[in-house]
């Protein structure tokens, strides 16, 4: 499968798993194809293409997967139901493969999708193993190239921790930002907010950068 094209939409969980995508399929061989970062186009676009009361960041994933048609080979477009009892997921991303299908039927662009379903036992493993699968690869390459991305992806993710730490730490005012990284990341939602208050001297403190399992404990002391 050389010369293979995936294309990730820059919006919704790409902001979470870009890493472990992006060496997952590079590590098979595959070019990585990213949209470019949202703007006032991408918006537009997105927009046109959703019913009134769907999500912004709805709209703005929309509005990159379009930009994406015809430049990839498949375009990733992931179902992510649950993460097991008591951590579901927004119900967009059960539907966005359905959603995505749908809105581009009569569009001649492949789009590539795993299921994680942990209520239904089918973890992220086994997701990235069918979807590598899928994509006409060994078990022994998909092995390697998950193990690989997972490393990759936990190195990073531990190194943010410890910069988040650093910063609670620091002097000064600081004010928690509480959002979705797809909106705390993206250029066009969460950034301009963030340097608004950098150039305030305020220190932002991200609440979706946490260690998760801890995070998940004490929520239960506010809300059963």
């Amino acid at each position: 499968m050389s010369n293979l094209k995936i294309g990730l939409p820059r919006a919704m969980l790409y902001h979470r798993y870009s890493m472990l995508w992006t060496v997952f399929f590079q590590q098979l061989g595959a070019e990585v194809v990213t949209s470019r970062p949202t703007d006032k186009e991408i918006l537009d676009q997105g927009t046109a293409l959703c019913v009134d009361e769907a999500c912004l960041s709805e709209k703005i994933y929309l509005g990159h997967v379009k930009s994406l048609i015809g430049t990839c080979d498949y375009i990733l477009v992931p179902r992510i139901s649950n993460f097991g009892h008591k951590h579901m997921m927004c119900v967009r991303f059960e539907a966005m493969p359905d959603i995505v299908k749908n809105v581009f039927r009569d569009v001649p662009q492949k789009f590539l999708t795993y299921n994680l379903d942990v209520l239904q036992k089918q973890d992220e493993k086994s997701a990235f193993y069918g979807m590598g699968n899928q994509l006409g690869f060994d078990k022994k390459t998909i092995k390697k190239a998950y193990a690989t991305a997972k490393a990759v992806e936990q190195r990073a993710w531990k190194k943010q921790l410890a910069e988040q730490e650093t910063l609670y730490k620091s002097a000064g005012t600081k004010i928690l930002v509480a959002g979705h990284s797809y909106v705390i990341e993206d250029p066009f939602l969460g950034k301009p907010v963030m340097d608004v208050l950098r150039k305030l001297d305020v220190t932002p403190i991200r609440a979706d950068i946490t260690e998760r399992e801890a995070a998940s404990k004490r929520s239960t002391i506010l809300s059963p």
